[in-house]
């Protein structure tokens, strides 16, 4: 492949035998990027019409917390438990599309399916006739949603320069926390048996507005250069995302960064499988089996494992779902429980987008599980009875605030930055499917859960935190300012330190 600037005639040329010093590469791209980082206008558009994706899946995350009466009186626990329920359950199926989806439309492709989505599910919501019609309009957005999660933090790592990818990352979860504060606050107005239909329909309206608005995005330089290593229209695409020149020399030492990865990916395929098993490398099911069964890759994986389902499982969108019917009791009106909680998000999933890119991942994840932890004891003492169950509020405050500082952005941010370009689809995609397995497994089950142990539900919420604080302080690379060659050098040098 020869690529030639019209004015410096910069030649990048990476034939499949030749050994590319990628760790020296992805050095010099990261530098020079990060000297001149900046929100560039192709960026902030880009951003801000991708994170639509994020608002919807908090929008859709609280928009059944209403009344027992107000949508389809009458219904069953179990009917109630589906409608809420299957919003997870097709995620699952979205997230397990995400990663083919993205490695064949890209990801801004990915992401304009995920809007469509979105849309039709709002349509088939707002015109429900019956609960199973409304149960199967969540999970249409659900499986919009779950193509989002795993295709959302990939393209933002994707187009962003190193020193924004944490801040950039985080906007994520902040983009999730704003549909929530949405909906939360529409919920006080249009919570009615006669409005509620309003309510899901800003689904679909908002869908709309992004597919509107969807031209003004760009598609990710990787993928683009994954498909065409002589691509003109990604080094046009990375220009105008750096804010530079198309032969300027940032410019062109960034996307030998881009080129060398891609090639030394396709070497170490030939050099590990054969000529003849390379497409089986590039297959999903060879990729799942790099990762699991590569000692170096190993850990990377497990790593993603532990901190999606712990995120899940630490209970926080039992209360995103059920806390309305929590706060029964607790306080004069629920609804201003939910609101109160949302706001408290909002203003702490603030807090990492300030601190991410001077402090590590592995520090926000230990103080958000021992901040959540706490807070899970102090819900059950409160609800046990021993100190004032408006405590309990109080605690479910502290529980999100924390949730919001650590264990909410950080697995969103940490998964692309472990993986290399070549896996880094696939692993956000099993990421994402797991994550929302246990969204749905949390999602079903707590009202049962609940009835069974009262007091204690939390408890084992709090067993999950404090498990998954300690794989992060013994296990859990760092991956703060770092390329994916220098992360795999530090967990290859404590290794060796280990056996010694």
């Amino acid at each position: 492949m020869e690529e030639k600037g019209e004015k410096n005639n910069i030649v990048l040329d990476f034939p499949p035998q030749t050994t590319v010093d990628v760790e020296k590469t992805e050095s010099k791209a990261s530098f020079a990027v990060e000297k001149h980082d900046e929100f560039t206008q192709k960026l902030l558009s880009s951003v801000l019409i991708a994170v639509l994706s994020g608002f919807l899946s908090g929008y859709n995350t609280i928009v059944l917390n209403v009344p027992d009466s107000t949508i389809f009186p009458g219904r069953s626990t179990v009917e109630w438990a589906l409608a809420v329920s299957f919003y997870p359950f097709g995620g699952i199926f979205g997230a397990m599309a995400g990663g083919t989806v993205s490695g064949k439309f890209g990801r801004k492709g990915a992401l304009v399916i995920s809007a469509g989505a979105n849309m039709i599910g709002g349509v088939i919501m707002a015109s429900a006739p019956h609960i199973s019609a409304l149960i199967v309009g969540r999970a249409v957005t659900g499986a919009a949603s779950g193509i989002t999660s795993a295709v959302m933090p990939l393209y933002f790592g994707e187009i962003a320069p190193p020193s924004l990818r944490g801040p950039i990352g985080i906007l994520s979860q902040f983009s999730l926390i704003s549909g929530l504060l949405t909906a939360s606050l529409i919920q006080l107005v249009l919570s009615q048996p006669t409005t509620w239909r309003f309510l899901v329909a800003i689904v679909a309206f908002v869908a709309f507005f992004q597919l509107a608005f969807s031209p003004f995005m760009v598609e990710t330089p990787t993928w683009l250069l994954s498909r065409d290593s002589g691509s003109e229209y990604a080094r046009n695409t990375l220009a105008s995302l750096r804010g530079k020149d198309n032969d300027s020399p940032e410019l062109i030492e960034e996307l030998r960064g881009l080129l060398s990865s891609i090639s030394f990916q396709k070497q170490e395929a030939v050099k590990n499988q054969g000529s003849s098993l390379v497409q089986q490398a590039e297959s999903e099911k060879g990729i799942l089996w790099k990762l699991f069964s590569d000692k170096q890759q190993r850990i990377f994986i497990v790593s993603a494992l532990v901190l999606h389902s712990s995120q899940q499982l630490c209970g926080i969108n039992a209360v995103f779902y059920y806390s309305t019917s929590f706060f029964k009791g607790t306080i004069a009106d629920p609804k201003v429980g939910t609101v109160l909680i949302v706001i408290v998000n909002l203003i702490t999933a603030a807090i990492p987008i300030k601190v991410v890119s001077v402090t590590t991942r592995r520090f926000l994840m230990m103080q958000s599980g021992i901040g959540m932890f706490v807070s899970c004891i102090l819900m059950i003492i409160a609800l046990y009875g021993k100190i004032p169950t408006k405590v309990a509020l109080a605690a479910v405050m502290l529980y999100c605030s924390f949730f919001e500082t650590g264990f909410g952005p950080i697995p969103w941010v940490v998964v692309p930055e472990l993986f290399d370009p070549k896996y880094a689809a696939i692993a956000m995609s099993i990421a994402s499917q797991v994550n929302w397995f246990f969204n749905f497994a949390v999602g079903i089950t707590f009202p049962f859960l609940a009835g069974c142990l009262g007091p204690w539900t939390f408890g084992p919420y709090a067993i999950v935190i404090i498990l998954c604080t300690l794989f992060t302080y013994f296990f859990l690379p760092e991956t703060s300012n770092k390329t994916h060659r220098e992360v795999l050098k530090a967990v290859e040098t404590k290794r060796r330190n280990n056996i010694a």
